[in-house]
């Protein structure tokens, strides 16, 4: 599944993490849009991409602060950890509050808006 698009998948998995770090990330959301608009996923993908990729990883910023970025290869590092040991309850025990904090959140709200408005503006462009 994640192997045969891993291409498209890593500026994917890089934009989102940026709705985690502790900063003002409303000066980022129109950036990860763009990303997001440009990638091949519909936004129920990007979605699941949200929440069973990224998330898991980088919702622990909270206690971390990270706020300069999290290094891409770092980024696939631990995403590709988490899905080999996805069945651990160690993985899975804060993920109903971080899932239902994550999709709801004003930012990703935001970010999910201007995908699907940047989306349509092009295909108004598009012969």
């Amino acid at each position: 599944m994640i192997d045969a698009d891993l291409p498209a998948r890593r500026p994917v998995w890089s934009a989102i993490s940026e709705l985690f770090l502790d900063t003002d990330t409303t000066l980022l959301e129109e950036q990860v849009a763009r990303t997001l608009a440009a990638s091949p996923y519909s936004e129920a993908e990007l979605e699941a991409i949200l929440t069973y990729e990224v998330q898991p990883v980088c919702w622990p910023n909270v206690f971390w602060w990270e706020w300069s970025g999290f290094a891409d290869d770092w980024l696939e590092n631990e995403i590709w950890k988490r899905r080999a040991h996805r069945h651990r309850w160690g993985v899975w025990l804060c993920f109903p509050l971080s899932h239902w904090f994550s999709k709801r959140s004003p930012e990703w709200r935001r970010v999910i808006e201007a995908v699907t408005t940047l989306r349509a503006q092009q295909r108004r462009l598009d012969p």
